[in-house]
């Protein structure tokens, strides 16, 4: 919207224009939407939406070439009521990125008046070097826009990827750790039970890979997710 405005603010007074306006076409629905404007007594509303081909505007945008009303008194083409009152001549030109008509630059007279050649070329050559702007404008901010998305599903990415660690980590500990420590009760009553030194001391080895298992365990819960463990 800045670099729109800051167009028209350069383009009027290059021509001593009293009022300019931009409108950017909607590829989707093929129609013209004022997007900037200046010397009008309040923004033209985006929501005015003119076909291609419709109107003065429409038609520079449907041929792609410039176009001039010098006279709007003598003129009883399709116009908005608004330019009419405010502008007694129009010069219009397509902004293009290549052969793709992205838009249209209007400005606007206070009294009748009709371009020279050389005026014609530095409008189109204006119309020129704002669209490349305004395509570059574009490509800026759908880049942006890729760019919060990223972010957007990284961070969602990061958090699923918590919330399956959050999982493993308390099934490791209400399931497998819990279980373990059932293993290594019924070791220690087992033990009590035997009378023979080798079977004795083949449990306690026994307890001692369970009580390592146990501690392997809790380590790997701890690396899943920190939080769990404190919890």
């Amino acid at each position: 919207q800045s670099l729109l405005q800051r167009i028209l603010e350069i383009t009027t007074p290059t021509f001593n224009a009293t009022l300019g306006m931009v409108l950017l076409r909607d590829l989707d629905t093929d129609t013209l939407r004022a997007k900037a404007s200046v010397g009008f007594d309040a923004p033209m509303d985006e929501e005015l939406c003119i076909n291609l081909g419709q109107g003065f505007s429409g038609s520079i945008a449907q041929t792609g070439e410039p176009a001039m009303l010098p006279d709007l008194d003598r003129s009883d083409g399709v116009l908005n009521p608004i330019l009419r009152t405010k502008a007694r001549a129009l010069w219009g030109v397509p902004l293009k990125n290549g052969d793709q008509v992205i838009g249209v630059l209007l400005i606007g007279f206070a009294r009748p008046y009709e371009w020279l050649p050389t005026e014609r070329e530095l409008l189109r050559a204006i119309a020129d070097r704002s669209a490349l702007a305004i395509d570059r404008a574009r490509m800026t901010d759908a880049l942006k826009e890729r760019e919060m998305r990223i972010v957007e599903l990284s961070a969602h990415l990061l958090k699923v990827q918590e919330q399956e660690r959050k999982r493993i980590s308390r099934e490791l500990h209400d399931e497998t750790g819990q279980a373990l420590m059932v293993i290594r009760l019924y070791l220690g009553m087992l033990e009590t039970t035997l009378t023979g030194r080798a079977a004795k001391n083949k449990v306690r080895e026994t307890v001692g890979v369970v009580d390592r298992t146990i501690e392997g365990l809790r380590r790997i819960i701890g690396r899943l997710s920190p939080l769990v463990l404190q919890e």
